[in-house]
Parts: C-alpha cells; sequence; structure tokens
C-alpha cells in the first residue's frame, strides 16, 4: 500500500509472517526476501514472536528481521498482543 503524507509518498507493508517457522510454512529468509522486494518504508509484522529461554536469553523475530533488513533496533517495537500464559488457561 502507498499513501501520500504531507506531500511524501510513503509504503506500508503489513505481513502475517506465521513467526517466521519453516515448520509453518515461512521459513525466516524467505520473510527477509519478501519484505526486501517490497521495501516498506513502515513495516508491520503478525506472528512476530518473541519469547525468554530457561536462561532468560531473549529470542526476537522482531529484532532478528530489523537486524536482516538493516533496521536500527531502536526503530522497531514489539507489542504482545495474546499470550498462553495470559489469555488460554
Amino acid at each position: 500500500m502507498s499513501a501520500i503524507v504531507g506531500g511524501a509518498r510513503l509504503r506500508l507493508m503489513t505481513y502475517n509472517i506465521g513467526g517466521g517457522r519453516k515448520d509453518s510454512g515461512s521459513a525466516f529468509d524467505s520473510v527477509i526476501k519478501v519484505i526486501q522486494e517490497v521495501s516498506p518504508d513502515i513495516l508491520v509484522l503478525q506472528e512476530a514472536a518473541e519469547w525468554l529461554d530457561a536462561e532468560q536469553r531473549l529470542y526476537s523475530v522482531t529484532l532478528a528481521a530489523a537486524e536482516a533488513l538493516g533496521y536500527r533496533a531502536a526503530d522497531c517495537y514489539f507489542g504482545p498482543t495474546l499470550s498462553l500464559k495470559e489469555h488460554f488457561h
């Protein structure tokens, strides 16, 4: 989608990446390739998971995508919607 905002044209992309997992049909490197082809000014990812492992190490599909695309981590935001812990008990 393209929009003109204040005289500037912006390209917005929203993409459900299915967690960026190969077993869900959306391998991470394929997701990155599609995003690079579209080259959006603003990118919104759905199902971009983020979690802590048992040693409290953060795994973030959002930050991994940002790094792969050359975006600054400071320009990214992860907003959780539903969690198994809070919404499915």
